[in-house]
């Protein structure tokens, strides 16, 4: 479970080779989403974070931000493998579900992070997901 700002309670279900990308208290409850850091060196080109080459420029970080994707009534044929589209690079996927619909996807998309939507929300459309998105989005920005 994860609280909003607004009070709302979002439930993760995070895939066991993703909770790298995420953050824990002590109590094990979800603190924040980790964001991976793409270096890039003086001239745009982009390093990879294990190489250690020198150059004649510095390296600068640059965040790469998460995909948060809404989704409903999609589980058996939704379009969520976005693995060639990312063209193979490491990228975290946030599927944002209505909450009754969480075990489907999950059962469908075992290897993604799939986010329930409060149950205030089952009865709402897509647009609830967009607004929850928003909402986390502006909590991960702001999380303490």
């Amino acid at each position: 479970m994860y609280t909003l700002q607004c009070g709302e309670k979002l439930q993760f279900i995070i895939p066991h080779r993703c909770l790298q990308s995420f953050t824990f208290t002590k109590e094990k409850q979800l603190r924040s989403l980790r964001l991976a850091v793409v270096l890039t060196g003086w001239t745009g080109e982009v390093v990879k974070p294990l190489k250690t080459e020198s150059g004649d420029g510095e390296a600068v970080g640059l965040v790469r931000s998460p995909i948060m994707m809404p989704s409903t009534g999609r589980h058996d044929y939704g379009l969520l493998n976005l693995y060639h589209a990312m063209e193979g690079e490491n990228h975290t996927l946030l599927v944002f579900v209505k909450h009754q619909e969480m075990a489907l996807y999950h059962k469908a998309w075992p290897n993604h992070v799939i986010v329930g939507l409060p149950a205030s929300a089952d009865t709402q459309g897509l647009g609830a997901a967009r607004f929850y998105i928003k909402k986390s989005s502006l909590t991960q920005c702001n999380p303490f």
